[in-house]
């Protein structure tokens, strides 16, 4: 299963790569098209259209239920031990970016709330300062420069680019905690990935109904707010080589000075004795 979404994801950055890739990118001397930031628009509609379908089947009502049989503080603790899960992985691309203090206060972080925190159904970290942040394998990627790739739409994961497609199924199967061996993990990690697109479809209800509201073209509606997302977070600064240092300053010779040249007295007016 990871090998083949890995495969169809390289697939799609290779098809994105070709696609703008075209001759008026290679014509020295002319223009480059700004390239087309959905590609696979027939494609994306098709899997839209079906991620429509399984959302109301099957997504909102279990979020539905979810919602209604457990009540608010239970849901916010789910919610944290989901996210406390995360931390591991979070740490490891801090470091990746060159981040190491916020990789390290991750690690206490996750410690902290593991232990104290009962596998981080409470929060006691963010109590103490040390707040949760995201991070990922896509804004990894980012950092060192790969670009974000036409965009994706994949059933109940949402809109997505094809870095953030790659960077997803990184951080899936290089998890620490879902790579774990112990009695029972698999039941674990599914239990995990179910309850964690249960969770996000559930925290999200608002937001959604709101979106389709006053949406004339949904599928365009999503798109628009993902591309206005991604270019207002700006994902993650480059990293940059260092600076060539500055050469010492050399001395240049004074301009040659030139002699004063003192006025002549007039001559005198005075006539001969």
């Amino acid at each position: 299963m990871q090998a083949a979404l890995l495969a169809v994801v390289a697939g799609l950055l290779l098809a994105g790569c070709a696609t703008v890739a075209g001759p008026q990118n290679q014509v020295a001397g002319v223009a480059r098209a700004a390239p087309n930031p959905d590609p696979f628009e027939p494609l994306n509609r098709a899997l839209f259209s079906l991620g429509l379908g399984l959302d109301r089947a099957v997504a909102r009502p279990v979020a539905t239920a979810y919602r209604r049989i457990l009540p608010r503080p239970v849901r916010h603790g789910v919610h944290n031990a989901l996210q406390n899960a995360d931390e591991p992985m979070v740490a490891i691309n801090d470091v990746l970016q060159g981040r190491f203090g916020a990789g390290a206060r991750t690690l206490v972080r996750f410690a902290t709330n593991t232990t104290v925190g009962v596998v981080g159904v409470f929060d006691p970290a963010a109590k103490a300062g040390l707040s949760h942040h995201d991070n990922s394998f896509a804004s990894t990627l980012g950092r060192y420069g790969a670009p974000p790739g036409p965009y994706l739409y994949m059933p109940l994961l949402g809109p997505l680019n094809v870095r953030g497609a790659i960077g997803g199924a990184v951080d899936y199967v290089a998890d620490p905690v879902a790579l774990a061996n112990y009695s029972g993990a698999a039941t674990v990690n599914v239990a995990r990935t179910s309850l964690s697109l249960v969770d996000e479809r559930a925290e999200a209800e608002r937001e959604i109904n709101a979106l389709f509201v006053s949406a004339t073209d949904p599928y365009a509606t999503v798109r628009s707010v993902f591309l206005q997302s991604e270019a207002a977070s700006g994902a993650e600064p480059v990293l940059e080589a260092l600076p060539d240092m500055p050469a010492a300053p050399t001395e240049t010779p004074a301009p040659p000075t030139t002699p004063k040249v003192e006025p002549s007295p007039p001559p005198s007016s005075a006539p001969p004795s």
